[in-house]
């Protein structure tokens, strides 16, 4: 069996993106039980309202989401899931998407102030199911800020909340396409019809709070529903075509702080899902290579900018440039001293 597309690494199925939701909207509700100001608490359940509107509104035309009642029914259906499938790195996909999803975004203005408060739900709920060890949590947030930092060329950390509201911005400066069916184009080249308009403002917005790209429902082969971990990014280059609406995708997959957001979350995947715990080098080398091959793709988008009319453009593109080739020297280092160190294993130095 050779290495997987980047689709099928990144990419979630139906039940799996059902227990990603789930796992936000536990999340949330977790946050609400615990919040004690009145204001706030209605606020919140007024927002989680809404995102689960949107949410179960733009899969519709593909599949329902169920929405569970309670921790106990996420147990289950994680179990099951988990059970059935041999490679059980869609769990951790999910985990990263969970732990870095930031509640409450929003362009209402009286969602502006909320803050999630309830940070060790997630933490409990992953301890109980032990399917994880008790420190992955840790470590997907430590990596992944880590990696924010870097990319910034600063070691003051910006919060997560903070990126999410930017993003939120340059959504609206497109007229809030987040184009499911765009980037499902941009990843496998099938051409459909899909939303438009506010139905796409809306899933922009739903978007937003979770962090995954949707794709499902409008003619993706595979039965993929959203791309996890980053891959969407790096899915740009897996056409060879070039789409009006991927290069819709393309303004906020390189507007500079989504694109940060995203490489981060690849550098995670790479360091802690791929070569840390499963010592897939094989499979995290394709990565680093999408990852570079992105780059040389957007360096060659500016060929046919204008110096004068899209200088602003021109400055955030390089600006994730610089990002991207941050992360690329990051990931770099990384594989290149974790197979030194294995190589060193096999070899019985004892003291690497």
């Amino acid at each position: 069996m050779g290495i997987p597309s980047i689709t099928e690494v990144f990419g979630l199925s139906q039940k799996q993106t059902e227990i990603l939701y789930n796992f936000e909207m536990l999340k949330v509700q977790a946050d609400i039980k615990a919040d004690k100001m009145p204001k706030d608490h209605d606020l919140k359940e007024k927002w989680l309202t809404n995102w689960k509107k949107e949410i179960a509104e733009f899969f519709q035309k593909s599949f329902v989401i169920n929405w569970y009642e309670d921790d106990y029914k996420l147990f289950e259906e994680i179990k099951k899931e988990y059970d059935n499938q041999p490679n059980n790195l869609w769990y951790d996909l999910v985990l990263l998407e969970a732990e870095i999803f930031q509640p409450y975004v929003s362009a209402a203005k009286e969602f502006k102030g909320l803050k999630y408060k309830n940070n060790k739900w997630l933490e409990f709920v992953v301890s109980q199911q032990n399917l994880v060890g008790n420190d992955f949590l840790k470590q997907i947030k430590k990596v992944y800020q880590k990696s924010i930092n870097q990319m910034r060329g600063t070691t003051k950390n910006i919060a997560i909340a903070a990126l999410a509201t930017t993003t939120l911005a340059a959504l609206t400066a497109v007229g809030g396409a987040l184009f499911a069916p765009g980037i499902a184009v941009a990843l496998v080249g099938t051409d459909f019809t899909g939303l438009s308009g506010i139905a796409l403002t809306n899933a922009a917005l739903a978007y937003l709070g979770g962090g995954a790209i949707a794709v499902g429902g409008y003619g993706v082969a595979g039965g993929t529903a959203v791309i996890a971990g980053g891959g969407a990014l790096l899915g740009l280059t897996a056409g060879t075509s070039v789409s009006a609406s991927s290069i819709v995708v393309s303004n906020v997959l390189y507007q500079p702080n989504e694109n940060l957001h995203q490489t981060a979350k690849i550098v995670v995947v790479v360091k802690t899902l791929l070569a840390n715990k499963r010592k897939d080098i094989k499979l995290a080398q394709k990565v680093q290579n999408s990852l570079e091959d992105n780059i040389k793709l957007l360096q060659h988008s500016l060929i046919d900018l204008d110096g004068k009319e899209d200088k602003e453009k021109i400055k955030e593109i390089q600006k994730s440039i610089t990002q991207m080739q941050r992360a690329l020297k990051d990931i770099t280092k990384f594989l290149s001293a974790y197979g030194l160190g294995v190589n060193k294993e096999e070899e019985g130095f004892s003291d690497f």
